[in-house]
């Protein structure tokens, strides 16, 4: 499990801001770390917010589940348009599978990313033809109103993107869900079962 030092070191990491009440004076948190000591660990730019007190009483490791509904809880985060790709991506293509399962469909549109065979870009690997169906399926990308399923899509593209959760995929490129029977499956190692999807690379 990883630590709830997460929560920060992944918000700061994005440079992100959010819409919920989040405290703004203070300087130090039960974590005992601030906005800047995550940036500074980073080498990334400080934020202009802190990460809010998760009481003395809690554990100090998290599940990923809760980990992710933390994040959920902080309201409406700003996003930009990779970070958008990569929510919509969770949302369309897994938001009926488990927090792992979400996750693990984030970490292949990232490993395809990091991937010279990919697109450099989440978007461009998640718009490349004929890859997801979602994208194609003349359907809006993304919800029109903002739900739980879509927030939590959010907070699970944040613990990927920011590599707060280890790989559940074990590095694969491609997946399936489990009633088809694919032709190229044969030629991949599968690595992961995760809910409905198989996992490759």
């Amino acid at each position: 499990m990883k630590s709830k030092r997460a929560i920060a070191v992944a918000l700061a990491a994005l440079g992100l801001t959010a819409a919920a009440d989040i405290p703004t004076d203070l300087q130090h948190n039960s974590i005992g770390m601030t906005t800047a000591d995550a940036a500074l660990e980073l080498q990334a730019e400080p934020v202009e917010y802190q990460i809010p007190s998760f009481g003395e009483a809690e554990e100090a490791d998290l599940s990923l589940p809760t980990l992710v509904d933390r994040l959920s809880d902080y309201g409406d985060i700003e996003f930009d348009e990779e970070m958008r790709c990569l929510a919509s991506a969770v949302y369309n293509e897994a938001r009926g599978e488990s927090i792992e399962g979400q996750l693990a469909v984030a970490q292949v549109v990232l490993n395809r990313a990091a991937d010279p065979r990919w697109p450099k870009t989440i978007c461009g690997v998640v718009y490349q033809r004929y890859q997801f169906s979602f994208t194609f399926d003349n359907e809006p990308d993304f919800p029109k109103v903002h739900t739980q399923p879509w927030r939590q899509a959010k907070a699970i593209a944040i613990v990927a993107a920011t590599e707060s959760w280890d790989d559940l995929t074990d590095s694969a490129v491609y997946y399936h869900a489990d009633y088809v029977r694919p032709n190229w499956r044969g030629a991949f190692t599968q690595t992961a079962n995760i809910g409905q999807h198989l996992f490759y690379r």
